[in-house]
C-alpha cells in the first residue's frame, strides 16, 4: 500500500491545526512545513469538499478544521484524498484474468486490509500530531 504525496502533504498540513482554533493561511502552512503552496491549495479544496476543513477569504481568512482533531480519523482524511485504501489492487474486485488475483485468493489479505482500515479509523489527527511532536522533541534532546 502506497499513499500518495498528496495524502502525506495533507497530513503534515493538518498537523498544523493541533490545539489551534484560529484560521490558518495556506501560505503560513506552506512555509512552516516546506510544502508547495499551489499543491496545498488543491489539497485543501478537496478537504473542504469532504467537510474536513472550511475556508474563509480575506485578510484574516484561511482554513480551520470543521471538528476537533480528536474527532477526525486518519482513515477519513486518507479516503478523502485517495480512491481507496487496500494492500493489493486485486482486493477490490478479483477476477480470474487479473494477474494479481492468485495472490488474493487467501482471505488473509482481505482480513489484513480490514485490520489496517480499522486501525486507521481508530487513529485521529490528534494522535498523529502528538506522535510527531513527541518524535521532534526526542530528536532535539538526543
Amino acid at each position: 500500500m502506497n499513499l500518495s504525496a498528496k495524502t502525506r502533504y495533507a497530513l503534515l498540513a493538518l498537523s498544523e491545526f493541533q490545539d489551534r482554533e484560529e484560521w490558518l493561511s495556506l501560505k503560513e502552512i506552506s512555509q512552516r512545513q516546506k510544502l508547495p503552496l499551489k499543491y496545498l491549495e488543491r489539497i485543501f479544496k478537496t478537504l473542504d469538499d469532504h467537510g474536513l476543513v472550511e475556508g474563509k477569504r480575506g485578510p484574516n481568512g484561511g482554513y480551520r478544521l470543521t471538528r476537533d482533531p480528536s474527532r477526525i480519523s486518519l482513515k477519513e482524511v486518507i479516503l478523502s484524498l485517495e480512491e481507496e485504501i487496500r494492500l493489493f489492487r486485486c482486493l477490490k474486485k478479483p477476477r480470474s484474468d487479473d494477474p494479481d488475483w492468485g495472490g488474493c485468493f487467501s482471505p488473509i489479505w482481505d482480513n489484513l486490509n480490514g485490520m489496517i482500515l480499522d486501525y486507521l479509523d481508530s487513529l485521529t489527527l490528534k494522535d498523529l500530531s502528538t506522535k510527531e511532536d513527541k518524535r521532534e522533541r526526542e530528536s532535539e534532546v538526543g
